[in-house]
């Protein structure tokens, strides 16, 4: 027995604060909630350890954490490869990955899936390994269109969205000057590209973000944080007295 997924299904990252009472997943990506969308299959990759009490039928949770013993095991398999079956050491290297290991694991656990009745299959798009198993999973499956929505603009090195072949077969932007930047840089013609209103960031929930500084998603040392910021005070003479420090909504439980 395989569980069957709807015509739709969308596969979005998940915390334990996106669930209500109730056990409905309130997307905050696709600003939209499972409670009055039950004839949408969500398949969550769950990033926290602590799991909501009740979910919605229509609702699928993929815990994402790391497991020391598997970690170890593959550790092991990895030297083997290298030492008694001659594989090149950047591509072993790169199976030991968490985030090579984490896509594996999410194509297998979809091969157990059926989606004899899947038309389309939506995802937060952000060009992760786990993103690219996807599409490769899907790519043969002439009745199944993968689609891709790009929330926020790449970051500054922006190799992983080169189309390479296994990309989303359409891919959701929410301005000109990504679409530009995809086509003109990154391999994607223009006819796989959508431009639509941002669902993430919708007019009604606008938000002052002037006089404020955006700490990066990851640092290593606050102590350097702490530098930069005295040198914009001191050399660039910027007074950051009545600015705020926004911290990424990623980090906000690591205040």
């Amino acid at each position: 027995w395989k569980h069957k997924t709807k015509k739709n299904v969308i596969i979005s990252p998940a915390h334990i604060e996106d669930f209500d009472k109730n056990g409905n997943f309130n997307d905050r990506y696709f600003n939209v909630s499972s409670k009055n969308n039950d004839q949408i299959s969500w398949i969550l990759v769950f990033n926290d350890k602590k799991l909501p009490k009740k979910i919605n039928k229509n609702l699928i949770l993929i815990q994402r954490e790391i497991n020391f013993l598997l970690s170890l095991k593959k550790l092991f398999l990895t030297l083997t490869e290298i030492f008694f079956q001659k594989k090149k050491f950047f591509f072993v290297l790169n199976q030991f990955c968490y985030l090579t290991n984490f896509a594996n694991f999410l194509s297998s656990f979809l091969k157990k899936l059926n989606f004899d009745k899947t038309k389309n299959i939506l995802f937060i798009f952000e060009g992760q390994p786990y993103n690219y198993s996807i599409v490769e999973l899907f790519k043969n499956k002439k009745n199944i269109k993968t689609k891709g929505y790009l929330h926020a603009y790449p970051q500054a090195l922006t190799t992983n969205f080169i189309n390479r072949g296994i990309s989303p077969s359409k891919l959701i932007v929410s301005s000109n000057l990504q679409k530009k930047h995809l086509v003109t840089h990154l391999n994607w013609k223009k006819k796989n590209i959508k431009i639509l209103p941002s669902l993430r960031f919708q007019k009604k929930n606008k938000k002052n973000f002037k006089r404020v500084v955006f700490l990066p998603t990851e640092f290593n040392s606050i102590k350097f944080i702490v530098d930069q910021m005295k040198f914009i005070i001191n050399e660039k003479k910027v007074n950051l007295s009545n600015f705020k420090i926004k911290i990424h909504p990623k980090n906000l439980k690591n205040k």
